[in-house]
Parts: structure tokens; C-alpha cells; sequence
């Protein structure tokens, strides 16, 4: 198990078979400090505050094993909707099916 957390809320006991990153956002972590993944999930995490989603998205796809699969949930709050770098509003869903090899079940 790995996750990332810019801030630790809860303390947990060490455990080695997880690696947590700390301080940093997603987006800095260089892909090679990641082991690679069957499956990602992303639960009001990274996804949900992002101002880059397609890096997190890209960063997601570099991250995955072929046939790996990933859960995304935002909750509520993004309403579906997602602002790209232009300063454009777009429905999430669409978004994702035109500008990302993922499916979006």
C-alpha cells in the first residue's frame, strides 16, 4: 500500500508493507519513488484538489499495471465539473472520455 498526504491528520503504526509519503504533493513525487500498481483508488484524495488534473491522471496511468484499474471519487463538492488550464469549466466525465485514454464507467 502507498499513499500521499501533504498533511499527516492521524498518526498510524509503522507498518512495512506500506509507504507513505509525506510533505509533498502527488504531482512533485517523481514516478521512480512509486512502485507500480494493480490498483490505484483515490477517495476525496489527490483527484479532488488538484489545479492539474492531467498530470495527476497521467501520473495515475504511468503508475498502473497493465489491466490495473483505478477509483476516483470526488464527493459533492466538484459537482462534476472540472476547470482546465485554459480557465474553461467542462463536465468531468466528458473531460476525461475526450483528453484521456481512460474509460469512465
Amino acid at each position: 500500500m502507498t499513499g500521499v498526504t501533504l498533511k499527516m491528520r492521524r498518526s498510524y503504526p509503522e507498518d512495512d508493507r506500506a509507504k507513505i509519503f509525506k510533505g509533498r504533493y502527488l504531482e512533485s513525487i517523481p514516478d521512480k519513488e512509486f512502485d507500480k500498481a494493480d490498483l490505484i483508488t483515490d477517495v476525496f484524495g489527490v483527484f479532488s484538489y488538484t489545479k492539474t488534473p492531467m498530470v495527476v491522471l497521467e501520473k495515475y496511468w504511468n503508475l498502473l499495471n497493465a489491466g490495473g484499474k483505478i477509483y476516483i471519487h470526488f464527493g459533492s463538492k466538484s459537482n462534476g465539473m472540472i476547470i482546465d488550464q485554459k480557465n474553461e469549466r467542462h463536465l468531468l466525465i466528458e473531460w476525461i472520455e475526450n483528453n484521456t485514454p481512460f474509460n469512465v464507467l
